[in-house]
């Protein structure tokens, strides 16, 4: 019997790396539940990568000061559908990708997940909370896509 199983463009394209940060609370989790809890995310970010590299030369950016990440970031939000990125979500990465909150008061989110894509990462973190950064110019774009 012929066994079948679904492949995901995500796992075919992406560098995937399961609690980046090494944080013990993430380390409990095992990788098929880290991989569930990432959903679709890393499917979108495949697929706005590859279309960026397909079309990257002929894109015509709204904005003409848009970057290649602000491209993968719409391109996310239209796959999407219910936005995902949109401006005023704040925060910050830090050295270990944790997402740092604008408010004080909460503790750094360590990633479930870092995919990456030549240049392009993408950090996943709980309720969906998701961190574009381009390695080569520092960018960083945050939203959620719950």
């Amino acid at each position: 019997m012929e066994m079948l199983k679904n492949v995901r463009a995500s796992d075919l394209v992406l560098d995937r790396t399961f609690n980046p940060a090494e944080s013990p609370d993430v380390e409990t989790l095992n990788n098929d539940y880290l991989a569930e809890s990432c959903g679709l995310i890393p499917d979108f970010f495949a697929d706005a990568c590859l279309m960026l590299e397909l079309d990257g030369d002929t894109i015509d950016f709204k904005n003409p000061k848009s970057t290649e990440l602000d491209h993968i970031a719409e391109t996310m939000n239209t796959i999407y559908g219910s936005g995902g990125f949109y401006d005023g979500f704040g925060g910050s990465i830090d050295e270990d990708g944790c997402y740092v909150s604008k408010y004080s008061e909460e503790e750094p989110m360590p990633p479930f997940a870092r995919f990456r894509y030549d240049h392009y990462v993408c950090y996943v973190y709980d309720c969906a909370v998701t961190v574009l950064f381009d390695l080569e110019t520092r960018q960083t774009i945050i939203g959620r896509f719950d």
